[in-house]
């Protein structure tokens, strides 16, 4: 929430003015899943075909500079990409391009509080593309990579760019938990069970908490009145 308000801020005031030549870090609080959308000339242009090099260029002038402090293409050079993960469903793999403690620029107002992941393609209905079901561990994996940073995230952190956008990114085509979905059915059956022994803890500790607060509340109200209350009496 406080890096959100920065970044409402940054857009105000000159980034410069803030200091804002050096690198500035990402608190991760969701994983915002984007596609590569058609061209300016052709929205349903299909895009599928595109690759890793064709998105960093595309990057570059748009925010010429703004490079990944770690991350490298495959000439040596830092990345420019914005976000902080590419699925390269054509050849087949997942492309770090900017380490996910770092600013992403994929998503104004959580760019400094998400994981960004471009899916590569073009998922608007008028395109035709989709994502082949055999390649849907493409983004199992991406999601893997995100829970081994960020392990507090949960399925229902996955959400699509239009959450935070007039867009209709990750493409219309795509329902908006289709991410959340492609996760379950890639995911082996003991981290199904042990997502749900986590829920099982998490619904005891707000029951013994709810607990707590009734007991406090009642104590205290016998104080101040002198009278005896039963928790189901509050």
């Amino acid at each position: 929430m406080i890096n959100t308000l920065l970044e409402l801020f940054e857009l105000i005031v000159p980034r410069g003015l803030l200091g804002g030549s050096k690198p500035r870090t990402n608190t991760v609080t969701k994983a915002i899943w984007h596609h590569a959308n058609g061209t300016m000339a052709t929205p349903c242009a299909k895009t599928q075909h595109h690759n890793v090099d064709i998105i960093n260029e595309a990057h570059k002038q748009r925010w010429p500079g703004f490079t990944s402090q770690k991350y490298r293409n495959a000439m040596g050079e830092l990345f420019t990409i914005g976000y902080h993960q590419v699925i390269d469903f054509n050849n087949n793999i997942v492309v770090r391009t900017r380490d996910f403690a770092e600013e992403g620029a994929h998503c104004i107002g959580m760019n400094r509080s998400s994981v960004g992941t471009l899916m590569i393609g073009n998922y608007d209905g008028c395109s035709g593309e989709y994502v082949p079901p055999e390649k849907e561990h493409l983004i199992y994996e991406a999601w893997k990579n995100i829970k081994a940073y960020a392990p507090h995230l949960t399925l229902i952190d996955n959400v699509p760019h239009r959450k935070y956008a007039t867009k209709s990114c990750f493409g219309d085509s795509l329902p908006d938990d289709y991410v959340q979905q492609v996760i379950l059915r890639q995911m082996p059956h003991v981290d199904v069970i042990i997502d749900a022994e986590e829920e099982k803890r998490v619904a005891s500790l707000q029951k013994a908490l709810i607990e707590l607060l009734q007991r406090y509340i009642a104590l205290l109200t016998q104080r101040m009145t002198g009278k005896r209350l039963s928790a189901r009496e509050i």
